[in-house]
């Protein structure tokens, strides 16, 4: 918005920053379309091996937040982690649209589940990830090869990257809401206040 605004630009040539859409196709040596979301980085992975870069950073297109993720970063950094996951608290009655995770006291993800119809935990992927590239990238090419996967982040990957105990947990306190559904987008929007925690209902 800052961007649309007063023109500020969010690239930058001198700090050699770009961007590249990367739309879905239908090519004669992979004839599926994007079958889920971990297809859609399997397909585009050579892109991502080509950058060289040993982290990589995962954002859904449908959230409004605002992050910095350096902290992010550096917290990946600091636990040694495979996987980390931004989260944060959400309503009970909300959990069945989110990724939802128990921690323990290191903030390693002991249990995910993918839009439980309930549970005792609160704790949302906010379908922010950090990876290490050549990890990620083989664990692309071994769902890729699972006939019976949904090749899905959160149905495929993430609960099994939280078996090997690679996955951590990195807490956001802040304004965030997802707008994956038009209703959402027209409903009152909630964040976790940073002083008490409390749920607040703005408009």
């Amino acid at each position: 918005m800052e961007h649309i605004g007063i023109g500020e630009p969010w690239t930058s040539t001198v700090l050699h920053q770009w961007r590249a859409d990367l739309a879905a196709l239908s090519r004669p040596f992979i004839p599926d379309w994007y079958r889920g979301t971990a297809d859609a980085l399997y397909q585009n992975r050579n892109f991502i091996q080509d950058d060289g870069s040993d982290t990589l950073l995962i954002l859904s297109g449908d959230h409004i937040y605002k992050q910095d993720y350096r902290d992010l970063l550096r917290f990946h950094q600091e636990k040694g982690a495979d996987l980390t996951v931004a989260v944060m608290n959400v309503p009970i009655d909300e959990v069945s649209r989110f990724g939802i995770m128990s921690v323990d006291a290191s903030q390693k993800i002991t249990k995910f589940a993918e839009k439980p119809k309930q549970s005792d935990s609160t704790l949302a992927s906010m379908g922010i990830y950090v990876f290490n590239t050549q990890f990620l990238v083989r664990m692309l090419e071994e769902d890729a090869l699972e006939k019976n996967s949904s090749h899905d982040f959160g149905k495929n990957i993430i609960p099994r990257i939280v078996e090997m105990g690679r996955a951590f947990a990195y807490p956001f306190i802040g304004y965030w809401v997802d707008v994956g559904t038009i209703q959402a987008y027209w409903e009152p929007v909630w964040r976790c206040s940073p002083k008490n925690l409390n749920w607040i209902f703005t408009i």
